[in-house]
């Protein structure tokens, strides 16, 4: 049973103790993001399954991780180097490698060009990246629900355009998964916004960045396919890594609505505390 659904920023920065000093831009996010460890909790969520852009991805293919325990590795941010510096902690996610088997062949009866990874063995733990670590530190601070992760393919920028029917069939089949569960579901799409905010960032500055993000901003009031596209037409100068997730959002929201229910914006947050944007959204589902 879906229960809740999220899109989560994924920039490291935001955790306090990993960048000194810390950057106090990102002190409302760090605060919002342990608001979103109480969301879940209060969601009563037995499971987290979370969408990722940036974990082991495949050039052309999505990637299901088969795996019953996932580790995750803080380190220490710098201007130089903001994903690895010493080791500040360890975390653990317990894995859901039977329900991610399940996901897999749903995936693959629908002709979603998907791959499972197992490194080993299943009951092996898998080290995760940041696109995985940032979103499940906050969101299971105060939870042991288990984890099913989807990766997207890594070609994503170069092929958003091309990837459309294959988002919004996810979407739908994300639905489609958690009905078939009887777990409580928490859907979680790990993204960032426009990564072009700032002349000086590894993107560059285009005037597209605010726009992209404001166009965001709205759609997660109302996510109608028609704001969905003006987002999609900027993402070739704005550059978002969530954009795929964002196309799979809006597939799962058709499908909700098309079963004749609804769904509520519950939490609309964003911020540019760097060159890239970052929201915090949480919607729920109306029967």
């Amino acid at each position: 049973m879906l229960k809740s659904i999220y899109f989560l920023p994924h920039g490291m920065q935001m955790i306090d103790g990993l960048e000194q000093p810390y950057n106090e831009n990102f002190r409302s996010l760090h605060e919002m993001m342990q608001q979103i460890s109480n969301e879940i909790e209060s969601d009563g969520s037995d499971m987290v399954l979370l969408v990722t852009p940036h974990g082991y991805n495949l050039s052309n293919k999505y990637l299901i991780y088969q795996h019953d325990e996932f580790q995750g590795y803080l380190y220490s941010v710098s201007d130089d180097d903001v994903v690895k510096g010493n080791l500040v902690s360890k975390h653990s996610w317990i894995g859901d490698s039977a329900r991610s088997i399940e996901l897999l062949n749903i995936l693959e009866e629908n002709n979603i060009p998907v791959e499972s990874l197992v490194q080993g063995f299943s009951s092996y733990p898998l080290v995760l990246a940041w696109g995985e670590v940032v979103p499940l530190y906050y969101a299971l601070a105060k939870q042991d629900a288990k984890v099913v992760i989807l990766c997207v393919p890594r070609s994503r920028l170069e092929i958003i355009l091309d990837m459309q029917t294959h988002l919004k069939k996810i979407g739908e089949l994300l639905q489609h998964f958690c009905n078939l569960v009887d777990e409580k579901v928490s859907i979680i799409i790990s993204g960032d916004l426009s990564h072009v905010h700032k002349e000086d960032g590894p993107y560059g500055f285009d005037e597209s960045a605010k726009i992209f993000d404001a166009k965001f901003c709205d759609w997660v009031n109302q996510p109608q396919p028609d704001s969905y596209l003006e987002i999609l037409d900027l993402q070739p100068k704005a550059l978002a890594c969530g954009m795929a997730g964002i196309g799979i959002l809006q597939g799962l929201f058709d499908r909700i609505k098309g079963n004749g229910s609804s769904i509520k914006n519950d939490i609309n947050y964003y911020d540019v505390p760097t060159y890239f944007g970052m929201g915090i959204a949480k919607w729920i589902i109306i029967d």
